[in-house]
């Protein structure tokens, strides 16, 4: 690794850190409400669905394909990915669909998504915290794989109108509805003063091409050093998702 990524990721590492120790305390998730950026994500008294889970874990395509069903407009708290957002969404009894992907290709991605600046340690440290503080309130919200979402996500919308006695409209899991979402992701990035070429690397929908640079990051994420960190986030999936979805 050359000296300036290793520079650029002690320095992004810091500021991950930072982010995700004041994330975690419900009590300080107004301060994310001074970036004008993030204010439309956070939970307020008007939210009517949290969908929130660690990066690359359908959140996008989860939120584009709910909002999609809708006949009417649902205020829906997003894209934070920060545990003090669960907290306080369940603190306010708030109908929550928390997203979960097994932590070696969630953690792949989301490194792809940052390029150099993120160190597989940083990324699995991530992981563990968004989920472990997520846990001890499991009866507090619905459960969905990446699996479930970008294959069957009415069914997932179902199963929050079972548990909370909602009536949110149900997506309709076809083709043409899919791809009606990867468009609207594919024009989020581009909004943001991505240009085309982003899309191979940001963008939420699948990209084939990406597979090269995932088999590398991969290599990085297996090697010695994330070993125990890698088995940490390993359990705590196996253990969510053997609670039941």
């Amino acid at each position: 690794m050359s000296v300036t990524t290793s520079v650029q990721r002690a320095g992004f590492g810091l500021y991950r850190r930072m982010r995700q120790i004041v994330g975690r305390h419900r009590q300080f998730l107004f301060l994310f409400g001074f970036d004008p950026r993030l204010r439309k994500l956070i939970v307020t008294g008007q939210t009517e669905l949290l969908i929130e889970g660690y990066p690359r874990s359908a959140n996008s395509f989860a939120l584009h394909a709910f909002l999609s069903a809708q006949k009417e407009t649902v205020r829906v708290a997003s894209h934070l990915h920060l545990s003090g957002q669960c907290q306080v969404a369940f603190c306010r009894k708030i109908p929550s669909l928390i997203l979960i992907r097994n932590p070696q290709d969630a953690v792949a991605s989301f490194m792809i998504l940052e390029g150099n600046k993120m160190s597989p340690q940083q990324a699995l440290r991530e992981y563990i915290t968004f989920y472990r503080d997520v846990l001890p309130h499991r009866d507090r919200f619905v459960l969905a794989s990446f699996e479930e979402v970008t294959t069957n996500f009415g069914r997932v919308i179902e199963r929050v109108n079972e548990r909370f006695r909602t009536e949110f409209g149900l997506f309709v899991h076809t083709d043409a509805n899919v791809e009606v979402c990867y468009r609207q992701m594919d024009a989020t990035v581009q909004s943001r003063g991505g240009r085309q070429s982003d899309v191979l690397t940001q963008s939420a929908r699948p990209v084939p091409e990406r597979r090269d640079i995932k088999e590398r990051v991969m290599k990085e994420l297996f090697s010695n050093r994330p070993s125990g960190l890698l088995k940490e986030a390993q359990t705590l999936y196996s253990q969510l998702m053997g609670k039941g979805n």
